[in-house]
């Protein structure tokens, strides 16, 4: 039996771009099989099947992890087992980042969610997850106030932080 590298090199392509992040955001937001058989068409084909069952079932493990990760107790480092290893995650280049979370904050002032993504050099605690979600949505607050509606050197008020979710480089 013959390897077709064509194959792999698609995946890891896709892989390295973001794409299973792009597919876990809507998997985590709870899109009909319609809008992520469209995510598919639009972005990733022409795919084998191997690599687009690959591709959803590392999708589907990521925004598992992210709901498991937010019912751990906070002072609990997250365990590794949990989160899904994508070896092309950050690309050639991964900078010191081993470890990305999807991260949404509902701020009190806007009624809404504001996404994040925070990279870590390690596998956080659930408090340190969430406490640099906090620090990171400040920051962009801070950075451009108007953009959130807010007034300059006003502090948000995060009401609740869900986590979409996770995965690894190694």
């Amino acid at each position: 039996m013959t390897t077709d590298p064509t194959a792999f090199n698609e995946l890891g392509q896709i892989l390295s771009m973001g794409g299973e992040q792009a597919l876990a955001r809507l998997i985590s937001a709870g899109a009909s099989e319609e809008r992520i058989v469209l995510l598919f068409f639009r972005r990733f084909e022409p795919m084998r099947d191997l690599a687009r069952t690959a591709l959803r079932d590392l999708s589907d493990a990521m925004v598992v992890a992210g709901s498991t990760i937010a019912g751990l107790a906070r002072d609990l480092q997250i365990p590794l087992g949990i989160v899904p290893s994508n070896q092309f995650l950050f690309g050639e280049i991964p900078g010191g980042r081993r470890v990305r979370f999807a991260v949404s904050v509902e701020i009190e002032e806007l009624d809404r969610f504001i996404d994040l993504v925070l990279d870590f050099a390690d596998m956080p605690t659930v408090a340190d997850l969430l406490q640099a979600a906090r620090a990171d949505l400040q920051q962009k607050i801070d950075n451009s106030p108007r953009a959130f509606g807010f007034q300059p050197g006003q502090q948000a008020t995060p009401l609740n932080i869900i986590i979409p979710f996770a995965e690894r480089r190694f």
